[in-house]
């Protein structure tokens, strides 16, 4: 018999035996995949191979597949044929100390968790609300994904890279860290950033890309005692081109607040781009809805500018515009309504440019806050898909639906489920 054949055949036992679920009730459901490598050949030849598997080779490589296909729970099984990786493993320590005070070189996360390991379907009887940091503080990956999903504002983000450019980030606070990749990737000419979040984050953001197209995570309570030199001397001087902090003030215990403002404003040499949840408000009687909002830390946007100002920064009220308006169409019931920016002389000046890259022209986004003043509602036509301001906006949304998928499948596909089967079908491991 050829051995192309044999390879077939052998093939064919391989899914048979990975079917035999008898012995696997209770695994979570899911499609088998038995992960094969290019060495040996005897072990993983592919169909058509001419190499010959031997009686052991085939036997080990059959109870490895219903070992994988017990842990999913049965299924199909799917042959993934890969080889060593590309690129080098990354130097974390030489990384630190190029990037980061040698206070700080400690919380540099060097592993991060797969989804698989953090998440699952909701069962009955599980806990939906186990991890969700409702009564305030730190959350962690699971969370952000039950709850809000990616929340990944694509035009904010592009806004970010390709209108201010910095060269250095400091995020604080950076949930799933969905914006510090999209700046360390994307910014033109390289962007050094550090993001600032208690729980490590995810490997399916954080550790797809080598140094420096990647952003480094420092996973530490910024408020313990023992973590003061590292926030001290991560802050004490204007580093950073861009210094973050989008909705998380709102989660910190009102004490907390004053050294967040200081340290915000210490690392700011050119931009601080700030936002936090509302307080209450005669529209608002309970202030902005959301998940672990710390009542005494809900301020309006002119108490944070007030205090942003006492600590040398100043105000850009066209770059809170159009910053804020970028947000938009994904997240403009907090950052759009949200967004102060803060500057510090003579670097972080007020800009009312249009960058051709940052999605605000007006092809996609037409409306006035840019000179547009709704070109496609005055001439019909103008543009195949865009004949009015209603179908503006969702292409609009169909792009940035696009770009997130192409940024990052595997979570984009995961908050696809989660619409289709409703936001509490994922639970926390």
């Amino acid at each position: 018999m050829p051995s192309s054949q044999l390879a077939k055949l052998a093939l064919l036992a391989l899914v048979a035996a990975a079917s035999d679920n008898e012995s696997c009730a209770g695994a979570r459901p899911g499609t088998c995949r038995l992960v094969c490598v290019d060495d040996p050949p005897e072990y993983c030849a592919p169909p058509g191979s001419t190499s010959r598997m031997s009686r052991d080779a085939k036997a080990e490589r059959l109870a490895l597949s219903k070992q994988a296909c017990c842990a999913r729970g049965g299924g199909k099984t799917i042959a993934v044929w890969s080889g060593p990786p590309v690129e080098k493993p990354v130097d974390h320590a030489r990384w630190a100390a190029k990037w980061v005070p040698a206070e700080c070189a400690r919380h540099v996360v060097t592993e991060f968790q797969s989804i698989d390991d953090l998440v699952r379907l909701w069962k009955p009887g599980d806990d939906k609300r186990k991890h969700l940091g409702e009564a305030g503080g730190q959350w962690n990956a699971c969370t952000h994904l039950s709850v809000y999903g990616t929340n990944f504002a694509v035009y904010f983000a592009r806004a970010l890279a390709f209108r201010l450019r910095p060269r250095s980030v400091l995020e604080f606070g950076c949930g799933l860290g969905t914006t510090s990749d999209f700046l360390a990737r994307f910014t033109p000419g390289g962007s050094r950033v550090i993001c600032i979040e208690p729980e490590p984050m995810l490997a399916e953001i954080f550790a797809k890309n080598a140094p420096p197209r990647r952003p480094m995570q420092l996973a530490f309570n910024a408020f313990a005692p023992e973590n003061e030199a590292c926030m001290r001397d991560l802050t004490a001087q204007p580093r950073f081109d861009l210094v973050l902090s989008l909705e998380v003030a709102e989660h910190l215990e009102s004490h907390q607040l004053p050294p967040l403002i200081d340290a915000l404003c210490g690392a700011t040499r050119k931009y601080l781009v700030f936002t936090a949840a509302r307080p209450p408000s005669p529209s608002e009687p309970r202030g902005q809805a959301g998940t672990g909002h710390v009542p005494g830390s809900m301020k309006n946007k002119m108490w944070w500018r007030q205090e942003f100002e006492k600590r040398g920064l100043i105000f850009l009220p066209n770059l809170t515009r159009r910053l804020g308006k970028a947000a938009d169409p994904e997240r403009p019931y907090d950052l759009g309504r949200n967004m102060v920016v803060m500057g510090r002389a003579p670097l972080g000046v007020d800009r009312d440019d249009v960058s051709l890259f940052d999605g605000l022209d007006c092809d996609l986004f037409p409306s006035k806050f840019n000179g547009c003043e709704y070109p496609m509602i005055k001439s019909p036509g103008a543009h195949p898909l865009l004949n009015n301001r209603e179908e503006g906006r969702a292409y609009r949304e169909a792009v940035g639906r696009g770009q997130l998928q192409a940024l990052w499948p595997e979570i984009s596909l995961l908050e696809y489920g989660l619409r289709r089967h409703g936001p509490q079908r994922l639970s926390c491991k």
